[in-house]
């Protein structure tokens, strides 16, 4: 696994966590980027991934305002053109925080905890645990790279599934039904309406927001 890559530049916006605003600065192979400070490393750091830049930016300032516990970090500039799997592996390449929350297409709207993130959802299909119900994960890791080393080729849609599977099958998950839960709001639609958002950001965790909703979700953002 490559190490070199091209970082950003801490510059703390806010507490307890910092959003990373993009510099490029390349750094020798075989070096990784490596907060000075211990115990920040040994805080969680949140890869954030979302439709687009703007969108990306109000989610990290939401989970700044809405996440109860500390962080190490918020890194933005995530690379669109990768696939998921991609991005983890040039995100763990150059962090080294043992935990991470991932949280692919995730905008908190109300208060979350460690506990929110820690917990493994899953909803109920054919008799089966679906793992793939857009929830916040927290990875670790040593895990990833256990995981990758067994899976090399693993696909986008089965990380999340191989890793619970993998590392917590003897945990009960949250049964997730969005039309009931507190949880995730799936916004799929191009042009979600903005009261029906404005009902949901009162009982959700978090929205969960589609590629092609994105334009649409940053304007109802923006407006706030």
């Amino acid at each position: 696994m490559s190490t070199k890559k091209s970082v950003t530049k801490k510059k703390a916006v806010s507490k307890p966590a910092e959003i990373n605003a993009e510099k490029k600065v390349e750094i020798p192979d075989n070096e990784v980027k490596v907060p000075e400070d211990e115990e920040v490393n040994s805080k969680p750091i949140v890869l954030l991934i979302m439709g687009n830049d703007k969108l990306h930016r109000l989610a990290a300032d939401k989970i700044v305002k809405h996440y109860q516990g500390e962080l190490s970090a918020i890194p933005t500039s995530i690379n669109n053109g990768e696939s998921l799997v991609e991005k983890i592996v040039n995100f763990i390449s150059t962090w080294e925080n043992e935990e991470i929350i991932l949280m692919d297409g995730i905008i908190p709207v109300n208060n979350f905890t460690r506990a929110d993130v820690e917990a493994i959802y899953a909803s109920i299909a054919n008799g089966n645990w679906n793992y793939s119900v857009h929830a916040p994960v927290l990875l670790e890791r040593s895990k990833i790279v256990e995981l990758l080393e067994e899976m090399p080729e693993i696909s986008d849609k089965d990380f999340v599934p191989a890793y619970v599977k993998k590392f917590h099958a003897d945990k009960l998950p949250v049964i997730m039904a969005w039309q009931d839960d507190t949880f995730t709001l799936p916004i799929i639609s191009e042009k979600p309406v903005a009261k029906t958002l404005d009902k949901y950001a009162k009982t959700k965790r978090w929205f969960w927001v589609s590629k092609k909703a994105s334009d649409e979700v940053t304007r109802y953002f923006s407006g706030i």
